[in-house]
C-alpha cells in the first residue's frame, strides 16, 4: 500500500467456513486482494468503504479444547490420628489428541505470497502462497498417569 502505517486487509468473497477438509478451519478460496484505489463504490460501499479489503472479518472458530482427567483417592486410617492416604490420577485419560496450529509455522494462518491473484476476484487454490492456509496440522496431548500415597501424623 506505500506505507507501513497501514496492512493490506483481504477482501471476503464468499463463505470461510464451507467446504473445508479434514482439520481445515478456514477455507482460504473464499478471501480476495482489494481492488486497488480509493474508495469502494457501489455494491460493496457499505462493507469495503476504504477499498483495503474487510478489517473485521466473520467469527472464524479454532480447534476445539478436549482434555478428560480422572483421579481416585483412598483413606485408610491407621491408629488414633494417623492415616494412610493412596491417590491415583490420570491426565487425559482418554488419550484423545488435540489438533492445534504450529505457532512455529506461519503458513496455515497467513496466505502468504499471493502468486498471481487478480484483484477484486476471489483467491484460487493455485494462487496461494501456502498451500496448508487454515488447517491444524500438528497433534499434541498424550495420557499421564501418576500414583502417590501420603501418611498423616
Amino acid at each position: 500500500m506505500g506505507s507501513p502505517d497501514y496492512e493490506l486487509m483481504p477482501t471476503v468473497t464468499g463463505n470461510p467456513k464451507a467446504h473445508l477438509g479434514n482439520h481445515q478451519f478456514i477455507n482460504p478460496t473464499a478471501f480476495g486482494v482489494p481492488l486497488p484505489g480509493g474508495p469502494a463504490t457501489g455494491q460493496n460501499a457499505s462493507k469495503n468503504p476504504t477499498g483495503q479489503g474487510q478489517y473485521r472479518l466473520p467469527y472464524i472458530h479454532g480447534p476445539a479444547f478436549l482434555n478428560n482427567n480422572l483421579s481416585l483417592f483412598k483413606d485408610f486410617p491407621v491408629g488414633e490420628g494417623r492415616a494412610l492416604e493412596f491417590r491415583a490420577s490420570a491426565f487425559n485419560f482418554l488419550n484423545h489428541p488435540l489438533v492445534s496450529f504450529n505457532n512455529g509455522d506461519p503458513s496455515n494462518l497467513e496466505l502468504g505470497n499471493l502468486l498471481d491473484a487478480v484483484p477484486g476476484q476471489a483467491l484460487t487454490n493455485s494462487e496461494l502462497g501456502y498451500k496448508n492456509f487454515g488447517i491444524a496440522n500438528i497433534k499434541y496431548g498424550s495420557r499421564l498417569m501418576e500414583l502417590s500415597g501420603k501418611f498423616t501424623f
